[in-house]
C-alpha cells in the first residue's frame, strides 16, 4: 500500500469498452490483490469524482491487500475529461498504469452502441459525421494521443498495454504479463475471456439509466453494496432486449480514415502489430 490513506499502487485507465470490466473481475479475486469497491471511482476526473476528496478515495480500497488497484476507463477520455494524468501523477507518481487496446472502429462503434442503450441523446448514424458525438467517438478511440499526457508525466516502464483481442482469446496469457508487470503470483482464480456487457445493457429498461443521474440514485449507491446492486440489477433485465443502430460500412469507413494516423503512432508507441485491426 501507498501510504497510510490506501491510495492504488496501479490503474486501470482504459479504453472504454476494451475488457475493463472483465480486467478488474480478474484483478479483483487475484489473492494479493485488492480493488477498489466500485470499478470506476473517477477520482481523477475533476467532473466527476475529484471533488469527494482523499479521504473518500482512500476508503474506496481495502484495508488490507499487498497490491491496490481501481479501474477507471474515463481517465482516457480527453478532451471530454482533461487533466487527469497531471493529477495522478500528482498523487501517486510511482502509480503504475495499465491500458488495454481493442480495434479502434470496433471500439468506436461499441462506443455508440452503449451510449444509444444507455439513453443518451446522440444522433441517428446517419448524423454521427461533424457531430460532437462523433467527434467524442474518435478522440477515445486515438489511444496513442490519449497516452501522450501520461507518457509526459510517468516512465514508459509505468505503463503496461494489453491486447483486447489476446484477453479474449488467451486470457491466462495476457494475465501473465499482468501478474509478472504488477510482481505478484500468476494465480488466477476462474480465468475467463471478456464478457459482452452490451447484451445485458440491452435488457436493462430505458427509465434506468435517467434514474441512474438523480440525487435519489447517488444515495442509494452509496448505502448499497455492489452485490445488492447487482442482484436488483439482474432483476429488473428482460429477457428480450433493446435494439441499438448499427453503423454501415461507410460510416465505419469513415471511422477508419479518421484514426489511422493515431493508430499508426500507437503501432510504433507500442512495438505491438494488432494485427487483426480495421486500420
Amino acid at each position: 500500500m501507498s501510504n497510510e490513506i490506501n491510495l492504488p499502487d496501479f490503474i486501470v485507465i482504459g479504453a472504454m469498452k476494451a475488457g475493463t470490466t472483465t480486467l478488474y473481475e480478474q484483478l479483483r479475486r487475484h489473492p494479493e490483490i485488492g480493488m477498489s469497491r466500485e470499478k470506476e471511482t473517477d477520482f481523477f476526473v475533476a467532473e466527476k469524482n475529484w471533488k469527494m476528496g482523499l479521504d473518500w478515495y482512500g476508503a474506496q480500497f481495502p484495508a488490507s491487500a499487498r497490491l491496490l488497484g481501481e479501474a477507471s476507463p474515463n481517465y482516457t477520455k480527453a478532451p471530454a475529461f482533461g487533466g487527469v494524468a497531471g493529477r495522478i501523477a500528482g498523487l501517486i507518481p510511482h502509480c503504475k498504469l495499465i491500458f488495454v487496446a481493442r480495434d479502434p472502429v470496433l471500439r468506436a462503434q461499441s462506443h455508440y452502441r452503449h451510449a444509444a442503450l444507455s439513453g443518451q441523446d446522440v444522433p441517428v448514424p446517419e448524423d454521427l459525421p461533424g457531430s460532437p458525438v462523433w467527434q467524442h467517438l474518435i478522440e477515445a478511440s486515438s489511444y496513442a494521443a490519449q497516452l501522450a499526457p501520461y507518457l509526459a508525466l510517468f516512465p514508459a516502464e509505468q505503463l503496461l498495454v494489453l491486447d483486447f483481442t489476446e484477453l479474449c482469446e488467451q486470457p491466462a496469457r495476457s494475465l501473465s504479463r499482468v501478474a509478472a508487470y504488477l510482481d505478484v503470483e500468476d494465480r488466477w482464480p476462474g480465468v475467463a475471456g471478456a464478457a459482452n456487457s452490451g447484451e445485458s445493457l440491452a435488457q436493462l429498461p430505458e427509465w434506468l439509466f435517467r434514474f441512474r443521474e438523480t440525487r435519489l440514485a447517488a444515495g442509494l449507491k452509496r448505502a448499497l453494496s455492489p452485490g445488492v446492486r447487482g442482484a436488483l440489477k439482474a432483476g429488473l433485465q428482460r429477457e428480450r432486449g433493446r435494439i441499438a443502430p448499427g453503423l454501415d460500412a461507410g460510416l465505419t469507413g469513415q471511422l477508419a480514415e479518421g484514426l489511422a494516423g493515431d493508430a499508426a503512432r500507437f503501432r510504433r508507441l507500442t512495438g505491438m502489430d494488432f494485427a487483426d485491426w480495421q486500420v
